[in-house]
């Protein structure tokens, strides 16, 4: 059981990381060729230099979901907790996120970016636990 929970913890990380980057990617879409979000464009970074952000906030986020410890295997936890703690790690990740920006004084990047980055990663992390959580209970029924 313990092997099978490994198996479960690993596969949620990598579909954490995968659920950033798929956020990451949709939140500049919207906020750079949307016409729902259609802005006045100023100096931004090219999707490139966004992509390289990246291979900083997918670490840190993980990280976070560890420290909040997202990953403590469900049955010991209530969904509910689990929920807040995703929505905890997300928070003080975005903030981390901002407060890097600030440090280095990296004023290129979008506000509306980092909000639309923010929702969208919250909806998506949401969103494939509950697909995560009903694929295991069917695996667990079918057996």
């Amino acid at each position: 059981m313990k092997e099978k929970q490994k198996t479960l913890n690993r596969f949620q990380i990598l579909l954490d990381a995968f659920t950033l980057i798929a956020a990451y990617c949709i939140a500049y879409f919207l906020r750079f060729y949307s016409p729902f979000v259609s802005m006045r464009q100023l100096a931004f970074y090219s999707f490139e230099e966004y992509l390289q952000l990246l291979l900083y906030v997918v670490p840190i986020y993980l990280l976070l979901n560890c420290l909040f410890q997202v990953y403590t295997p469900r049955s010991e936890m209530i969904k509910l907790q689990e929920l807040l703690k995703l929505l905890a790690a997300n928070v003080l990740g975005i903030v981390c996120f901002i407060f890097i920006l600030y440090i280095v004084k990296d004023y290129n990047i979008s506000r509306m970016f980092l909000i639309l980055f923010f929702i969208i990663n919250i909806v998506l992390g949401v969103s494939t636990r509950l697909l995560h959580s009903i694929f295991t209970k069917s695996l667990t029924k079918a057996k």
